[in-house]
């Protein structure tokens, strides 16, 4: 039963991060503000896309009982160091900090924002 909870939580948090990217790249898209090379190479979003297949794949893992194998748990750990150095980058550094002189007074949408730089 844990490792049902396990696959379950990890498939969410995967959800939710895909999420935010989508809801991103959308808001970008409406307000003509969408730079596809910038934001695909934004570090934040390289480890958000990582992380929503390493969760993926460790759920399915969790949910089926199945061990983890090396390679899948060099990967989880990998991805959990990279999402971690984006969170503190994110809130030591750049929180707050002015938007693109090109996106005039656009503003990112909070949730998401939030989800991959905070929560993820």
């Amino acid at each position: 039963m844990l490792n049902k909870s396990i696959g379950a939580f990890r498939w969410l948090v995967a959800a939710a991060l895909l999420y935010s990217i989508v809801w991103q790249i959308t808001d970008r898209l409406a307000h003509g503000l969408f730079r596809p090379t910038e934001y695909f190479a934004y570090f934040s979003i390289i480890t958000a896309e990582a992380c929503v297949v390493t969760l993926a794949v460790s759920g399915w893992f969790s949910w089926t009982g199945r061990a983890e194998t090396k390679l899948l748990s060099l990967v989880r750990l990998s991805t959990t160091a990279s999402i971690a150095v984006v969170s503190l980058a994110y809130n030591a550094l750049l929180r707050g900090t002015a938007n693109d002189v090109r996106d005039g007074d656009y503003a990112w949408p909070v949730v998401p924002n939030e989800i991959i730089h905070v929560w993820g």
